[in-house]
């Protein structure tokens, strides 16, 4: 998830940047939304595509499967991994999720008061447009085909119901709605938050020019803005008869219309897209032997157990796993994995936890750390190679070693009805209290 937002996050900082410097002063307004729109969508579901841009992958390349983690306290008590210190990466992901939370619950709140006041107006057809016409002085607006105008508006200032009909025309309320996803995943990025401003700001670009279009003077209209600019109340979610930025409204209605040639310098965008989906894949963490990088693979791995691929790709890898014959099996292909008394592999990090102790020594000399071993369930069910991949402290190592060393036997995984080998590895965390 947090690689995905990173990525989707480089790639729409990157489109907007381009929009704010290039686009956004130019008269494109209907190809400037749709394009802003087809952007930002384009943005999130890019990342949701495997490119490979780190090139051949290496040959021989053996995932290991890794248990999970068993942590020892001083006492020779024991903790679970969820029991660990404070997960910088968990705190981040928590205040994460709580800003997505509360734009999300602003956005709902915005459509239920939005509906509200939809709902509690004198309700008339005009023109062929839904029309709700409440006493309240508020500020015209439109959403979802419903427009919402004071009455004092409706009898007085018939443009203003121009101006929100060509809201409804356009269909503008459900570029919000759609572009408040992108807020949602990316509310802690200011360009998401102008592009938004940017968006609303072409919605009403295309009313203003929709309604000189139509006959109304310029003038005239531009004089009703600036009077109607203050003192009423607009919703967020909803299109309205917006002042913000009215200076910038009434300067793009007299403006010349920009050359459409400059549409074209939308193709300079596709590179710099493409560049920074290249960044992202090759700057993403890779795992040249070290064990601290890993790649997970939930869909072929069991409950609990993660995949660790090493290498330059995770493409034609084998997972190190052999026949009778010695043959490489990819893991996909093991019908029955190892079993451990009774239970999947996370049961042995189970009876690891009711069995280690932490030596002595290693507490006295205020020793602490993660050891990770790598021991193979054979054919047999027995536990072979086991050695340190990783050490920290010479008892804590000879520790892990020793519990692991002593682990009884499991029963082999199995692929059409042969045993196999299974390599694994094992983080155990000695910790001091």
């Amino acid at each position: 998830m947090i690689a995905y937002i990173v990525t989707s996050g480089l790639l729409l900082s990157v489109f907007y940047a381009f929009f704010m410097l290039l686009m956004r002063k130019t008269t494109f307004f209907t190809f400037n939304r749709f394009s802003l729109m087809a952007g930002s969508l384009l943005c999130l579901a890019l990342p949701l595509i495997h490119w490979d841009f780190s090139g051949t992958a290496v040959s021989n390349v053996i995932p290991i499967l890794t248990l999970t983690q068993a942590v020892v306290s001083a006492e020779g008590g024991t903790l679970n991994a969820a029991d660990k210190g404070i997960s910088w990466l968990g705190v981040v992901s928590g205040i994460y999720f709580l800003g997505a939370f509360v734009v999300l619950i602003m956005n709902i709140l915005s459509v239920i008061q939005t509906s509200r006041m939809i709902a509690s107006g004198e309700h008339i057809q005009k023109e062929g447009f839904k029309v709700t016409i409440v006493d309240a002085p508020v500020a015209s607006f439109s959403f979802l085909g419903h427009i919402v105008i004071s009455r004092e508006d409706f009898t007085a200032t018939p443009v203003i119901l121009t101006h929100e009909m060509s809201h409804v025309r356009k269909h503008h309320s459900v570029d919000v709605l759609l572009f408040s996803v992108v807020t949602v995943l990316h509310w802690f990025n200011p360009l998401v938050w102008l592009a938004r401003a940017e968006l609303k700001m072409l919605h009403e670009y295309e009313a203003d020019e929709s309604v000189i279009n139509q006959g109304v003077n310029a003038a005239d209209y531009q004089l009703l803005l600036v009077r109607k600019s203050v003192g009423e109340h607009r919703f967020r979610l909803a299109n309205g008869f917006n002042h913000t930025k009215l200076s910038n409204r009434i300067a793009m209605m007299m403006s010349e219309k920009t050359n459409g040639w400059f549409r074209l310098a939308y193709v300079v965008c596709i590179p710099l897209l493409v560049c920074t989906l290249c960044f992202s894949s090759f700057t993403k963490p890779d795992s040249t032997g070290s064990l601290s990088d890993e790649t997970m693979i939930s869909e072929t791995a069991p409950e609990n157990v993660s995949v660790t691929v090493t290498g330059e790709s995770r493409n034609d890898i084998n997972i190190d796993v052999t026949t009778d014959d010695d043959e490489p099996v990819p893991f996909q292909m093991v019908e029955t994995k190892p079993v451990f008394q009774g239970g999947d592999a996370s049961n042995f990090a189970k009876w690891v936890n009711e069995h280690l102790i932490y030596p002595e020594d290693a507490q006295k000399a205020k020793k602490q750390g993660r050891v990770v071993v790598q021991f193979t369930i054979t054919k047999t069910g027995k536990m072979e190679n086991v050695k340190v991949l990783r050490g920290t402290f010479k008892s804590l190592d000879e520790e892990a070693l020793r519990i692991v060393k002593s682990s009884p036997v499991w029963e082999p995984g199995k692929m059409q009805g042969k045993a196999v080998d299974v390599t694994y590895t094992f983080p155990i965390v000695f910790r001091l209290k």
